[in-house]
């Protein structure tokens, strides 16, 4: 037969380690996050063709119509790039 002594120690010892798991458990979601990590710079893209082609007409337009609104600005603009010949 099992020591009634030693089988309380064991008891005891078990409540002891399931505490501590539920204080685990408890905490676990908290605390200190991780630290972030820092971003890498990004490099600026090269604009695109049509980029280059936009802005200056877009100015251009509006330069010779002052009270068109922007997306009117933008559709003669974009019109203007339709017809274009590729290269």
């Amino acid at each position: 037969m099992i020591d009634e002594e030693k089988l309380q120690e064991l008891v005891n010892t078990l409540e002891g380690v399931l505490g501590e798991l539920k204080d685990q458990l408890k905490g676990k979601g908290k605390g200190k996050k991780a630290a972030a990590k820092p971003k890498a710079e990004k490099k600026p893209r090269t604009p695109s063709a049509y980029q280059l082609f936009i802005g200056p007409k877009m100015k251009e337009i509006k330069k010779n119509n002052p009270t068109m609104t922007q997306k009117e600005v933008m559709k003669m603009a974009a019109e203007a790039w339709k017809t274009q010949p590729k290269k």
